[in-house]
């Protein structure tokens, strides 16, 4: 029963593929023994065969399944001492971010008080030569109170509209800072899960998740500044 085996094994060394090998054990080990080669199957024999066949069979099921394109993943961990060392990074990064919004906030309120005082004297400025010129005209008594009483009305929802515009302003501001806020506790929490699990934690942690968009400079609305037929 040896040289059967042999010849198996012979056979069986010409094929690199392990599927082939498994396909073909069977059908080589039975010709091998119609050819008559020696005795009678034992059950050290059928041991051995046994061996053979489950080789083969090994060979198939070890054999690695291979994704075109894929790559391995590395998994990187950190230390406890370069977790403390992250956090405390990760933590001026957010201070640096929430100290920056707070400056950008405040120098656009600073140009928004700055550009409305601005409006105002030059709204006063041009009230001032309309009445000159409507005063000159000789109108009667009369005429010259309508004239004033209309020109208190126009500079009150002048006012009216100023205000409007900085409590826009002060809302906008408010949401930016309470999304701000959101985002960068969502971050923190990412961070430190990442951390607990000795993990690197994200890139993109280490920025805002969103953009804040940046304030436009202030425009007057057209109620802002008189026009000329508001000022006859």
């Amino acid at each position: 029963m040896t040289r059967p085996l042999q010849f198996l094994k012979m056979v069986l060394q010409r094929f690199n593929q392990p599927e082939q090998r498994i396909i073909l054990a069977v059908p080589v080990f039975l010709f091998a023994l119609w050819l008559g080669l020696p005795d009678s199957l034992n059950r050290g024999s059928l041991g051995l065969h046994s061996e053979v066949l489950a080789e083969a069979s090994l060979g198939v099921q070890a054999s690695p399944s291979v994704t075109a394109g894929a790559e391995p993943v590395v998994v990187t961990t950190v230390s406890g001492a370069q977790a403390r060392q992250l956090q405390s990074e990760f933590t001026q990064v957010l201070l640096s971010e929430s100290r920056a919004l707070d400056h950008q906030m405040a120098s656009e309120m600073k140009a928004l008080v700055s550009s409305q005082k601005a409006r105002e004297r030059e709204w006063k400025a041009r009230e001032k030569k309309a009445r000159r010129e409507f005063f000159e005209a000789s109108k009667s008594g009369a005429e010259k109170t309508h004239w004033m009483d209309d020109r208190r009305k126009r500079f009150n929802e002048f006012k009216k509209d100023l205000q409007g515009e900085l409590a826009r302003v002060k809302k906008e501001q408010a949401l930016r800072r309470t999304a701000s806020n959101l985002d960068q506790k969502t971050r923190q929490q990412k961070f430190t899960d990442a951390l607990k699990q000795g993990q690197h934690p994200e890139s993109a942690l280490w920025h805002p998740s969103r953009q804040e968009p940046l304030m436009e400079d202030a425009v007057p609305s057209p109620s802002l500044v008189p026009s000329d037929s508001r000022l006859k």
